[in-house]
């Protein structure tokens, strides 16, 4: 993999600038040899002044104009580098035209790539310092992720021209240049032996290490500050992502350490999305600032509803600083001094680390994680004798829960608890004959005690009903039990609710999936085709929608309930059952894939299921509950790979009766999957999932034991 550790050598362009030194001091800490590039002399000796104890471990290197044609050239060719990291912007004179903007921020990046390529022959990852100016969509409702690009920034200027704002133009300028980044590496990453990555930060603010003569250098913290002190109309607007500069720097490290191929990646990087009754109350303290209405359109201190973070705080290893601190330490800076703060204020170490007493609250507040074996959390767990809760259950009972299971009869509960007799004393059932019933959970929660709630639980419909006979079951089960733990689970800390990938899916090529998106094109097929649709839309249809059931409700009640809600979202499901299996027809997912393999395919390169391993899924969704942090809001995606009708041949290559189709035809990676985007439920499993062959493997295993396979 395209890593690397300490000792290695590091490049870091633009070094004086305020993120830059920020990054050198992390790199340095962390016990890296760095060398940085000035625009002069005078500069570079600026630099070393700063950091007196790592005499021989930084220096630097003069490149007066980094727009130059091979301006890089002689330092990568000399300097045996192992990683490069691109923080240096152009100079551009405000009021320029949109060229003026433009052609340096391209041809600046564009340009040390083309040297990286041509003499960086020891280089493993290279970083380049973007923006989320580059990613803004300005959407209300959108959560921005790796995928968004600032489309509207590019139709607005292409409509102004050079009548544009300033500020316009550098986020147009920003945007175009990483375009043009990706644009590079799509045309030269098989022609070269590492990787490349952008982080994408917010607005920066907190102290500056460097020294800095006039709040004028200090851009994006000048106009953080600046703007608060203006009157605002509506003090629940949130106008500004923010970000720590020390938490930017810790990530940047972090993503030359990580031990993975991260070629494409672009790392979303914002610590809080503050309203302005936010930064009125976190600056309160300090005289003059406006006092607003304290109290109103408060937000959390940390996170953003806006941006998907997930990958930055797994880089992150902890929560971002939050609002109130990032502030108040920008606000005590005396900019009228140049003398840089001493070095012993910023922090040991890889960078700053939260009391462990703060971390230990949250935990409280938010994780169900077993620490006590004498006396285990105690989980409900609905629909507990299906295919996938069976698996759910071993999992947390394996991990020391104590598990209360809801089956539809006496006989279906006597039948679960003999499949975990090592658990019998952690292990029980209770039966709720019908899940669609109104106040169906209430006794069973009221009386339960439970610590969490993992809701599993599919009405059972009969195929060839009516729309309402799908879509109603579907959302009164759902919606019933959250109603029942509102009232009745004064004990509970966190609901999980299984929904599925279906409900995410857009249909769309070249989409990469995540939290954001919705199954909109289904809505709207059934609703054109009525009771006409074929009872797999029906289905796909009533998921979706008892989905949007979950957050409707959620949006109405959080405010009222002490615990926090997540859905975890599992693709077609694989893997060899634990539960009482009588037909291969009970297992659905299992069942549609391992057919479908038979009908003839003419492409045999066409992706046709996004799948994954029911284990997989039941160990993402027990680390969903030892979480600790809220993860409110959150929709899991859990897709382990997304194979070609080629690359599931060549899984069952070694059994009798599968077609062969063309060995080498259309395949793809063994996990991992192009549609979807998988970030967080790869962070709670902690490991890469279970790939394709073993997926199938297994299972067709299982098939042929039971003489069930549809290949022989």
């Amino acid at each position: 993999m395209p890593f690397i550790k300490s000792p290695a050598k590091v490049l870091l362009t633009g070094a004086n600038g305020y993120f830059a030194v920020h990054a050198i001091k992390n790199l340095l800490d962390r016990g890296y040899t760095v060398v940085g590039t000035v625009r002069s002399e005078h500069k570079g000796e600026e630099l070393i002044k700063l950091f007196p104890l790592y005499t021989g471990k930084l220096t630097y290197t003069v490149v007066p104009d980094i727009l130059k044609t091979g301006a890089f050239d002689q330092v990568i060719k000399e300097g045996n580098f192992d990683a490069v990291a691109h923080a240096a912007s152009p100079v551009v004179v405000p009021g320029g035209t949109i060229q003026d903007f433009v052609k340096p921020a391209i041809d600046g990046t564009v340009g040390i790539l083309d040297s990286i390529k041509a003499y960086g022959r020891t280089v493993k990852r290279v970083t380049i310092v973007s923006s989320t100016a580059a990613m803004n969509t300005f959407q209300k409702g959108v959560k921005h992720n790796e995928t968004h690009w600032s489309e509207f920034i590019i139709k607005l200027v292409e409509q102004q021209g050079n009548n544009a704002p300033s500020m316009v133009l550098y986020s147009y300028s920003k945007t175009l240049a990483e375009k043009a980044v990706w644009k590079w590496w799509s045309e030269n990453e098989k022609h070269i032996d590492w990787d490349l990555v952008t982080i994408n930060p917010s607005f920066m603010v907190g102290e500056p290490i460097h020294a800095v003569t006039s709040r004028d250098q200090l851009s994006s913290t000048n106009e953080v500050l600046s703007a608060i002190s203006k009157p605002h109309d509506d003090p629940t607007q949130r106008p500004w992502t923010i970000v720590h500069v020390r938490d930017v720097a810790v990530i940047h490290s972090a993503i030359l350490e990580k031990n993975e191929h991260l070629g494409g990646r672009r790392v979303i990087t914002v610590g809080s999305e503050p309203s302005w009754q936010d930064m009125y109350d976190a600056l309160a303290d300090f005289s003059g600032v406006p006092k607003g209405s304290p109290g109103v359109g408060t937000t959390s201190d940390t996170g953003s509803p806006s941006w998907d973070t997930s990958f930055a705080r797994e880089l992150l290893g902890r929560d971002f600083m939050g609002t109130k601190e990032t502030l108040v330490e920008t606000e005590q800076l005396k900019l009228s001094s140049a003398r840089p703060p001493p070095l012993s204020k910023l922090g040991p170490g890889i960078g700053y680390s939260r009391p462990a007493a703060d971390r230990r609250s949250r935990q409280l507040v938010w994780s169900v994680r077993q620490t006590d074996p004498s006396t285990p959390a105690k989980i409900l767990l609905t629909g507990a004798n299906g295919y996938y809760a069976a698996h759910v259950i071993k999992d947390l009972l394996d991990h020391g829960y104590a598990v209360v299971g809801t089956v539809r009869s006496e006989s279906k509960g006597q039948e679960l608890a003999k499949i975990f007799p090592e658990h019998a004393e952690k292990f029980s059932y209770a039966v709720v004959p019908d899940i669609v019933k109104a106040g169906a959970f209430d006794q069973v929660i009221e009386q339960g005690g439970f610590d969490a709630v993992a809701h599993a639980a599919s009405p059972v419909v009969v195929p060839g009903g009516t729309v309402e006979d799908f879509v109603k079951p579907a959302i009164d089960g759902t919606v019933g039990i959250l109603d029942s733990i509102k009232s009745y689970g004064q004990t509970v800390k966190r609901v999980i609710v299984t929904s599925s990938t279906v409900s995410v899916y857009t249909s769309q090529k070249d989409v990469v999936h995540n939290e954001t998106h919705w199954n909109e094109p289904i809505i709207k097929h059934v609703e054109e085709q009525g009771e006409k649709a074929a009872s797999i839309m029906i289905y796909i249809y009533s998921k979706t929608l008892a989905e949007k059931a979950i957050w409707k409700w959620w949006s109405e009640n959080k405010q009222g309930v002490s615990w926090d809600l997540a859905t975890i979202n599992p693709s077609f499901m694989i893997g060899a059952p634990i539960n009482a299996v009588s037909s291969r027809d009970q297992l659905t997912s299992t069942n549609a894939v391992l057919s479908s393999i038979l009908a003839p395919h003419t492409d045999l390169s066409e992706r046709a299921w996004p799948i994954t391993h029911v284990r997989d899924v039941a160990s993402i969704h027990s680390a969903l509950f030892e979480r600790a942090e809220d993860i409110s809001g959150r929709r899991v995606i859990v897709v382990g790979s997304e194979p070609s009708w080629q690359d599931m041949y060549d899984a069952l290559a070694q059994f009798s009766g599968v077609p062969k189709g063309v060995p080498g035809v259309g395949t793809n990676p063994d996990t991992g999957s192009p549609s979807w985007d998988t970030t967080y439920a790869r962070e709670l499993l902690g490991r890469d999932f279970i790939g394709t062959k073993d997926m199938f493997i297994e299972t067709e295993e299982y098939y042929r034991q039971k003489g069930w396979s549809y290949f022989v």
